[in-house]
């Protein structure tokens, strides 16, 4: 992927009334996401589900299908290869379908994921989650095929 282009001229920032300034300020509250880091498709993945989650007044629960699929097709045009499955997850005791994104590495990112408790260590998963698929995240099922 390319770098983005900076607006500096000459390493400064560009000067009040320079037609690059405002873009200047915009890029300093919000510098450019870098998709080919784990930290940047995290910042993008989080960026993009709390848009959704306002509707639920960032409440998670029921609204994996709601957050990932959309995300997947934007990941799928910002170049980022995935696929949405479906895992049927068991957590406290309760086996419940759950949508999320496998990428072709095999791990997977779920921006619903503190909807579950992990057995393993009995704490909540985290809000974002990008990783190897957890123990308790049962036979995936495809979601949609990608054209």
């Amino acid at each position: 992927m390319k770098k983005a282009k900076s607006n500096l001229i000459n390493g400064q920032k560009p000067e009040f009334g320079n037609p690059r300034h405002i873009q200047w300020l915009e890029e300093q509250r919000n510098p450019p996401i870098d998709l080919t880091t784990d930290d940047g498709l995290m910042r993008f993945v989080r960026e993009f589900s709390d848009e959704i989650l306002k509707f639920s007044n960032g409440d998670t629960r029921g609204m994996c299908a709601m957050v990932c699929d959309p995300l997947s097709a934007y990941m799928e045009f910002c170049g980022i290869k995935n696929q949405c499955v479906v895992f049927d997850v068991k957590s406290n005791g309760i086996i419940s379908n759950h949508v999320c994104i496998l990428l072709p590495d095999g791990r997977i990112v779920d921006p619903t994921a503190n909807q579950f408790v992990n057995p393993a260590t009995g704490k909540t998963m985290p809000h974002y989650y990008l990783g190897e698929i957890p123990d308790f995240y049962l036979t995936p099922k495809t979601k949609k095929a990608k054209p």
